[in-house]
């Protein structure tokens, strides 16, 4: 069964934006997805880039994800209490372990100045370097 999704949002398989009211159907891994892209139920619950389970790991301070593929890739990512959130990895900063990319106006601790930001809210006073 589809419904009109109330806000836009962006394919956790192929990682492109769609629009408010656009058809969205939940897949086999219990996320919300297009039906125009082939993310539905009728779809394999699996994104693309991830060929086996992505898990978040410790990266310094700091979170990544544990899983198969290479930068830029869309991957869902299963917590230990079973919930799913698509992350989009950046860097592979140790064979397997990749940096999560922080979307714009999502809120995360800032690793030089230590203060809780918005990302795309400013700059840090520490370095000089946009949030």
């Amino acid at each position: 069964m589809s419904i009109a999704s109330k806000y836009p949002t962006a394919c956790v398989r192929c990682a492109r934006k769609h629009p408010a009211g656009e058809q969205i159907e939940r897949n086999a891994a219990g996320v919300w997805a297009p039906v125009s892209c082939g993310s539905g139920s009728s779809a394999s619950a699996t994104p693309r880039a991830s060929s086996g389970a992505a898990t978040y790991a410790r990266i310094g301070d700091g979170w990544g994800v544990r899983c198969s593929g290479k930068s830029g890739d869309v991957v869902v990512v299963t917590t230990k209490t079973g919930k799913t959130k698509s992350e989009t990895l950046g860097e592979e900063v140790r064979p397997g372990v990749f940096a999560i990319v922080i979307r714009e106006g999502r809120r995360y601790e800032c690793a030089e100045c230590g203060d809780y930001v918005t990302s795309g809210s400013g700059s840090c006073w520490e370095t000089g370097l946009a949030h």
